[in-house]
């Protein structure tokens, strides 16, 4: 990707502040990326042990923890919409 600007907006719209594990997330209907968009949680299907999904995307292997923080890897890349917003109700 040429457009650096562009690039630094996907990569931070993969990105929530705090260590966030799967428990955690099931508690939320949407986190705000760094980036400033809004990364929507579905947890309903959970309790059948299936994974959740974030912005359409399932998580294939959560709870990988790192040194500064903790990853969930998913089986698409998170795109974000071009133009920032706020949404009051995440957090």
């Amino acid at each position: 990707m040429k457009d650096t600007m562009k690039l630094k907006n996907v990569l931070t719209f993969h990105l929530a502040k705090g260590n966030i594990m799967p428990a955690d997330l099931a508690k939320h209907e949407c986190l705000q990326a760094l980036q400033g968009g809004e990364l929507r949680i579905n947890a309903k299907t959970r309790h059948l042990h299936r994974n959740l999904k974030v912005n359409g995307a399932n998580t294939i292997k959560p709870d990988i923890v790192c040194d500064n923080g903790v990853c969930h890897t998913s089986d698409k890349v998170l795109m974000p919409r071009w133009q920032r917003w706020q949404n009051k109700k995440c957090s």
